[in-house]
């Protein structure tokens, strides 16, 4: 049963440059049991994809080292230690699936799966000796991850593959043999007289570039700070749980460049040991009384204000119409008010409320 459009047929795999493409769409011939031809057809297809991956050379080399230099922020290697695989379980002719970058077919890992990966050990591991670290509600975690209602000021770039890395073959030929196939897809009792079913598929070595960048809050050393947080929680993760698809059987596990590899085995089962780093608590949190001196009406007619917290002047707006206390109260008076929400990255960072 051909599964290639008829165009496509006089193509050899040979003349593809681009291995993601050619991953998704050279399938000449699909899988019949019975029928050899879509067997050798798949064989065919992911020897050429691993063939080819490295294609992209110094065309790749060169998109890089550009967007290392745009994205700013922390930049590190993640090392994978043996073999890793990404996208295994997604939409594909194959039936195994592999992430790869769309414009170079180059491997990925997504930034997605950065972040949810790091979310889920710092709040079962992290969030164990700090409760400011365990999600959903954390202050620390809403910090770095976001909530429902913002976004977190830390952001996971998608993790490209190294130049030299992609020199050397990153992809290799792979095999699971599922014993029980009736089990799992008809429910019936698994025995010793089940037939195994190999499956072969493409799994990924060699070194990534990670980069993590925080928003600016002001102080260039805080962000700086941050970044260092979100890269040793990544690479506690990396090394203890590892990424991707079956990482029970050991796939996605590394150590991040320059940094110790964590090892407790105990951690995948969420009874963590590992503590959280000590983080200063945030300059202002939702509902603390303050006191803020009225410095007068802006452009707008929006009352602003200044308050003083540790020896540091912050900016603060008011929520909602000025009503309260007067709308006509002299410059440098001092008010009591709440604090409704305080985000470094913005200008005014405090916003305040009435007093309930």
């Amino acid at each position: 049963m051909s599964s290639c459009r008829k165009d496509l047929q006089p193509l050899t795999l040979s003349s593809g440059s681009n291995a993601g493409l050619l991953l998704a769409r050279y399938l000449k011939e699909q899988k019949v049991e019975g029928d050899s031809a879509g067997i050798q057809a798949r064989e065919e297809l992911l020897t050429a994809v691993a063939s080819i991956v490295g294609k992209a050379g110094d065309f790749y080399k060169a998109a890089f080292e550009r967007r290392g230099k745009i994205l700013g922020g922390l930049r590190k290697t993640f090392h994978v230690e043996g073999r890793m695989i990404i996208g295994l379980g997604a939409s594909n002719v194959l039936e195994t699936g592999l992430t790869l970058n769309h414009l170079y077919g180059t491997p990925i890992i997504p930034g997605s799966a950065l972040k949810g990966l790091a979310a889920h050990y710092c709040s079962s591991v992290w969030g164990v000796s700090e409760p400011g670290f365990r999600g959903p509600s954390g202050e620390y975690y809403k910090f770095i991850f976001g909530s429902t209602e913002e976004e977190g000021f830390l952001t996971f770039h998608d993790a490209w593959i190294t130049p030299q890395a992609l020199s050397k073959n990153p992809l290799v030929r792979d095999v699971m043999t599922p014993h029980h196939g009736d089990y799992y897809m008809k429910q019936s009792a698994p025995s010793d007289f089940d037939d195994p079913n190999p499956v072969t598929f493409l799994s990924i070595k060699g070194d990534f570039e990670i980069h993590v960048s925080c928003e600016s809050l002001g102080d260039e050393s805080q962000s700086a700070l941050w970044e260092k947080h979100a890269i040793e929680l990544l690479n506690q993760a990396l090394s203890v749980w590892g990424i991707g698809g079956k990482t029970s059987s050991g796939y996605g596990i590394g150590s991040i460049a320059g940094m110790s590899p964590v090892r407790q085995a105990s951690a995948s089962s969420g009874a963590a040991t590992q503590s959280a780093p000590p983080v200063a608590p945030p300059a202002f949190s939702p509902d603390q009384k303050v006191e803020a001196i009225f410095l007068g009406l802006n452009k707008k007619q929006k009352p602003q204000f200044e308050v003083w917290n540790k020896d540091e002047r912050t900016q603060a707006n008011w929520k909602g119409p000025w009503e309260a206390p007067a709308p006509n109260i002299a410059k440098g008076t001092k008010i009591q008010a709440l604090v409704e929400s305080y985000n470094p990255a913005l200008t005014p960072k405090l916003t305040l409320k009435a007093p309930e």
